[in-house]
């Protein structure tokens, strides 16, 4: 009675794939869902204060930004925005440190290192394929160690939520990852 407080929980454990080229909806689709994941953490937390450790790692492989990654001011990006206002919150990895990101991922899984859920926003899958695909000096592959995080991860509280642009790329190089994308937004697609 008269509680009228927002609480935001996943209902079971689950992953969401993104798939279209407008980099502009995928952005809203997975910055909303960024902000909903602070929110939740925020409220969950008790103390009012967002945890000190990281709640989201954001992959940033979407459209190539200017002025440091920032885009201009005619274009908001959410998750730059969310980046800047929470640095401790959200941290971010990009072409020049996606495998420094999947491994240290790769290991906090290993550890069990976080205590709360923790949510991977991968924007621009296919932009990553080459830097993923380069075998030679790792025991793993880091594609296949991406694969695994996102088949295992949900047990120990990892979610990702993955934006591919291009259909016919992300099935072939990464088809097998589909059944563990339970949720799936499709948009845009032509012929594909």
């Amino acid at each position: 009675v008269n509680d009228f407080s927002v609480r935001l929980t996943s209902r079971r454990c689950q992953n969401l794939l993104i798939l279209g080229s407008d980099y502009r909806r995928a952005n809203l689709l997975y910055g909303f869902s960024a902000m909903s994941i602070l929110f939740n953490a925020y409220r969950q937390s008790g103390d009012g204060r967002l945890p000190d450790e990281p709640v989201i790692t954001y992959f940033d492989f979407g459209k190539n930004n200017n002025q440091g990654g920032r885009l201009s001011k005619n274009n908001i990006d959410i998750m730059n925005e969310l980046s800047a206002r929470f640095p401790y919150a959200v941290r971010v990895f990009g072409k020049d440190s996606l495998l420094d990101g999947i491994d240290i991922l790769r290991k906090e899984y290993e550890e069990n290192h976080s205590q709360t859920r923790h949510y991977v926003i991968f924007a621009g899958l296919n932009r990553a394929r080459r830097l993923l695909d380069n075998d030679s000096a790792y025991a793993m592959s880091p594609k296949q160690a991406f694969a695994n995080l996102v088949k295992n991860g949900p047990e120990a509280g990892y979610n990702f939520i993955v934006w591919a642009n291009e259909p016919g790329s992300f099935c072939s190089f990464y088809g097998d990852l589909i059944p563990e994308l339970d949720y799936r937004l499709v948009y845009n697609l032509k012929s594909e």
